[in-house]
């Protein structure tokens, strides 16, 4: 699929600068995300809705979504693995055991999942089993946010995302160290999105590709 041709500067940073006192991490940055507001298109501020962040808690985040009447549902999948050494082994070893523990979620099914950088950040494997399951998880329309390195440069620290605008994101570290980004070209994306179908795609500037894909009717049809 092409990428979509949006209507403003890709990827264009707005602000970066160093944290003070640790100018070895990585710039706190601040960039346009044309695919986060193409997500937030789908959400309505009159319609009750359920949002699924794969990320860690940001009050800033929270805060955005209170606007909508959501009920937000929030899983640091990055963090864990971070902090907790035996559930990458659990991972590694039973993926989708792993999820359907870390995904038991009693919640109608979700309008929105925002899985960040998390898809760049695992195996081929268990990137495809976390996959599958977010589409049990979503209703057919559903939308899903993703971001992906297209480059080398993502390292080793891992990367939380708070939203400043609807169009508009900080990039900050989040301290943890997690597994290195590959980087996923578009076709290999949308093969690992069995399930969903690639709605739009732009690449940033900046070393990133945003994804925003629909959940099908069809859960047997490829992406």
């Amino acid at each position: 699929m092409r990428a979509k041709r949006w209507p403003f500067a890709k990827g264009e940073v707005e602000q970066s600068r160093e944290i003070e006192g640790e100018s070895n991490e990585p710039a706190i940055e601040i960039h346009r995300s044309p695919g986060l507001q193409a997500a937030l298109s789908h959400l309505h501020e009159e319609r009750p809705c359920n949002i699924l962040d794969l990320g860690p808690a940001v009050a800033r985040n929270i805060n955005f979504f209170s606007r909508y009447p959501c009920r937000l549902h929030i899983v640091d999948l990055l963090g864990r693995l971070a902090d907790e050494p035996e559930s990458a082994v659990q991972l590694e070893l039973a993926p989708k055991a792993f999820f359907d523990e870390l995904l038991s979620i009693d919640l109608d099914q979700f309008d929105l999942v925002l899985c960040w950088t998390v898809f760049d950040r695992l195996e081929t494997g268990a990137a495809r089993h976390l996959a599958s399951h977010l589409a049990r998880l979503t209703h057919a329309g559903a939308r899903l946010f993703a971001i992906v390195a297209t480059g080398q440069g993502a390292g080793a620290t891992g990367l939380g995302f708070t939203i400043c605008q609807h169009d508009t994101l900080e990039y900050h570290p989040t301290g943890h160290t997690v597994h290195p980004a590959v980087p996923i070209n578009p076709a290999a994306f949308a093969r690992l999105l069995a399930g969903f179908a690639i709605e739009d795609s732009v690449v940033l500037r900046h070393g990133f590709q945003e994804y925003v894909a629909v959940r099908l009717e069809d859960l047997h049809r490829e992406a």
